[in-house]
């Protein structure tokens, strides 16, 4: 009888709680969809933080997966590097932490399809990479020790064999062409399954070795992955590795002198580039979804000190306390419960628009996907939500005095416009709004003077496309044979000023780099050697981008494949290397290779980062070199996409089986390797801008309630000889110092917040003297007009009916 009893009287308030809420429509939207707002950015900001930081890698044990790097020490510090096929092999047979430990290596291949063919992303992998990661296919087999490295076979993803072969299952034992040649498909893995994680591979073939990489120690270019044996923990697994470090810098100093290794678990590997933002902006909403319980909890409170009277009545007729208190925490969870079912549908579109925002980061397709784990997510904030913003006013009403509340309501009609709770929540709405202010300002500001940095380039009516060259072109002479005259008929075409090709773009965020030796020098210590960015350039390269020459010559038709080999430096690497003098006629080589001489020096560009300074560069003549992977780079007269389809048809006439991919202009590039830092600051920008829009509605609540609270006492000043200047001073007053208390107090936190947002920011500091003067400025101005609208009204107030005022 008692249980029942008290469910029949929770149900009895839930429909007083809802009928209260229906009979006050404007109370009920604004509060709903203020805490929609915050619970809408919170879900969809979590559904991204889950895919990309929360969830386990989609591969057995995953927390057992790792990635081990060589380390190495360069003249600015010490670099994370690929390994070497030597070290690789005897990492594999000295290491006693793991299961096994493979190697792999990224690439692009052309897949012939039936009419063109079209580039994917492939990964070529040693044989202990697919049992180490534990998965199986769904059709066939994966890759594994029975595979020779130079076996032609391939191993599909799902995505591709659903979408370029139809799902075909029949596909496993056929025949596909890849890079011109035959492979054999002998599986299909199953759906979701990538390695490495977030690269877009949907190929796996095996990693062929040449004689040359199986020799070379100082030729590091694979990557690793390893499985910890169980009970090894990483800290023991890295010492383990570093031993061995030293007993090969032992035996082989000339290679390893300087180098050790640094492990770090497969999934923190993956996600080490957007942990810090990704943080950020959870930090950023959750103070949004915090400012908006604020507002909620005001206006809760502003009703319920109207409601006073109505309390006490049903505290007299015998209602506890606890009935009480229960009846205004009712009219907040209902409220919550709105806003989480607005909020969790605002979410779902919001995650489908950013990720489809140009230079998003978030991930896309299956990666995010709006299961139990988002709906669970979104119930528990809204139920914080109705915590945070009803636990103050249900409290209040707990705690109310019968018979204060019936002489204060004769005495005042209302109650005390003096209210320290409202005050402080205000107080704290401000300081989180400033938080967020000041950290979209930094980032704004960052991306501004990454917009406006100069890159080194002329990028403007420059078109970019990659063509690398399959197996097939195996020699100098058959790479230049196709790329010389490729570059002399895109010459020839009606709208085209010059061209040239590079191996990799101008601020690329990775690259190749190596120490070298400068003829007639001692050698230096190791991580004093000099060191330098290596890039490979042809055809008119430097005119089509309008990086000068400062001195000597470019390349030259002279420089081709027979002749001896020659190089361009930056003028960076001149002046760290050579100071005063001259480098052009020095010869510098790379570990074991040929002496090549410098023949001219060239302005300076950011290509591997506009975030980095410029590091020495030296560019070495393509045609001197069989490189495949290459970019061609046109400048033109005319709109460089209309020049597309002229550039295609030459190459389709030297090669027919020759893709075309990643059309882009220059000016593309630069705004694609600048989007990610625009789209962080548009998002927090956009956080900031509903952070201060719900602070500001606040302290309009606030002061609105004041003046609504106060008119009978503003009427008895004025009677008594108080002008309206007074009565507005009065007002803003009262206004502005809550707006100071937050300032003064948002101010501290930032301090102590924006730090984490470091490796985010580009010339300008966390603790900006700039930033954090002008945005408490913004915000207090702002403050000042949302009281102004209620301190004008008190100021308009006519004294006998704000005397006569219930």
């Amino acid at each position: 009888m008692g249980i029942h009893h008290a469910i029949e009287n929770l149900l009895q308030d839930f429909r007083l709680a809802a009928r209260r809420l229906v009979h006050r429509p404007v109370f009920t939207t604004v509060a709903a969809l203020s805490l929609a707002l915050g619970i809408g950015a919170n879900t969809a900001i979590f559904s991204v933080v889950d895919a990309v930081l929360l969830r386990p890698l989609p591969y057995p044990e995953p927390g057992r997966l790792v990635r081990i790097w060589e380390t190495f020490t360069h003249p600015d510090g010490v670099g994370l590097g690929s390994v070497s096929v030597p070290n690789f092999r005897d990492w594999q047979e000295q290491q006693q932490s793991f299961e096994a430990v493979g190697a792999y290596f990224l690439r692009d291949v052309n897949l012939m399809g039936a009419e063109s063919p079209s580039r994917f992303r492939a990964t070529a992998v040693t044989p202990e990479v697919f049992p180490l990661l534990g998965v199986a296919a769904s059709r066939g087999r994966a890759l594994g020790a029975g595979d020779k490295m130079h076996d032609p076979v391939v191993v599909i993803g799902d995505e591709l064999w659903r979408g370029f072969f139809g799902a075909d299952p029949g596909l496993v034992g056929k025949t596909i062409r890849l890079d011109g040649e035959n492979a054999t498909v002998v599986g299909v893995m199953p759906p979701g399954f990538e390695f490495p994680p977030r690269s877009e591979a949907q190929l796996w073939i095996p990693l062929k070795l040449s004689e040359t990489a199986v020799e070379r120690r100082g030729m590091h270019w694979m990557r690793t992955v390893a499985r910890l044996r169980p009970g090894v923990e990483p800290a023991t697994a890295e010492a383990d590795m570093k031993a061995i470090a030293r007993r090969l810098e032992t035996e082989y100093p000339e290679h390893q002198t300087g180098r050790s290794v640094a492990l770090k678990p497969l999934a923190d590997a993956v996600v080490a580039g957007q942990r810090p933002i990704l943080l950020a902006l959870w930090g950023a909403v959750g103070f949004v979804l915090l400012i908006a319980c604020g507002n909620v909890a005001n206006l809760l409170l502003a009703r319920g000190a109207g409601q006073r009277t109505e309390l006490a009545v049903r505290a007299a007729l015998g209602a506890g306390r606890g009935r009480l208190a229960r009846q205004v925490l009712l009219d907040s969870v209902l409220l919550a419960l709105a806003g989480g079912g607005l909020g969790l549908a605002a979410g779902w579109q919001a995650v489908r628009y950013l990720a489809s925002m140009p230079g998003s980061s978030l991930p896309t397709g299956h990666q995010v996907a709006f299961d139990v784990r988002i709906f669970s997510f979104s119930i528990a904030a809204s139920l914080l939500a109705a915590v945070a913003s009803g636990l103050l006013p249900a409290w209040r009403a707990s705690r109310m005095d019968l018979q204060d509340a019936m002489r204060e309501r004769s005495a005042t009609g209302g109650g005390s416009h003096r209210d320290p709770a409202r005050a402080a929540l205000v107080i704290a709405e401000i300081a989180l709004a400033l938080v967020v202010l000041i950290g979209a300002s930094l980032l704004v500001r960052s991306f501004w003077a990454l917009q406006n940095i100069d890159h080194g380039v002329r990028t403007e009516r420059v078109l970019t496309m990659r063509i690398p060259l399959p197996k097939k072109y195996d020699s100098v002479e058959k790479v230049d044979g196709f790329y010389s005259p490729l570059l002399e008929r895109v010459e020839a075409i009606p709208g085209v000023e010059s061209a040239g090709t590079i191996h990799l773009l101008p601020v690329q965020d990775w690259g190749w780099n190596g120490s070298f030796t400068v003829e007639g020098r001692p050698e230096e210590p190791p991580g004093q050697e000099p060191f330098a960015e290596n890039r490979y350039v042809g055809g008119d390269y430097f005119q089509t981008l309008g990086i000068p020459l400062i001195a000597g010559r470019l390349f030259d038709r002279r420089d081709r494949g027979e002749s001896p080999p020659v190089v361009l430096v930056n003028r960076t690497a001149a002046r760290r290397y050579w100071g005063d003098e001259s480098p052009v006629g020095r010869r510098i080589r790379f570990g074991e290779q040929e002496w090549l001489t410098i023949v001219g020096v060239v302005g300076d560009v950011h290509n591997r980062s506009l975030r980095q300074g410029v590091t020495p560069e030296i560019y070495f003549h393509h045609p001197q070199h069989s490189l495949t992977q290459t970019t061609l780079v046109v400048r033109t007269t005319i709109e460089p996409m209309t020049a597309v389809a002229a550039i295609r048809e030459e190459i389709r006439r030297l090669d027919p089986e020759q893709p075309v991919f990643r059309v882009q202009t220059m000016d593309e590039v630069v705004a694609t390797h600048l989007a990610s830092s625009r789209f962080s600051g548009i998002l927090f920008s956009l956080f900031a801008a509903l952070a201060l829009v719900l602070a500001t509605l606040g302290v309009y609540g606030v002061m609105s309630y004041s003046v609504g609270q106060r008119t009978r006492e503003i009427g008895l000043r004025m009677a008594l000889g108080a002008d309206r200047p007074k009565v507005l001073s009065l007002v803003l007053r009262q206004g502005l110092r809550l707006a100071l208390f937050g300032t003064a107090a948002g101010v501290v936190v930032a301090l102590g917040l924006t730090r984490f947002l470091q490796s985010q920011l580009f010339a300008v500091e966390p603790t900006d003297v700039a930033t954090f003067a002008a945005v408490p400025l913004v915000l207090l101005a702002v403050a000042a007009v949302a009281c102004l609208i209620p301190a004008r009204r008190a100021a308009s107030l006519e004294p006998t009916a704000a005397l006569r005022h219930e």
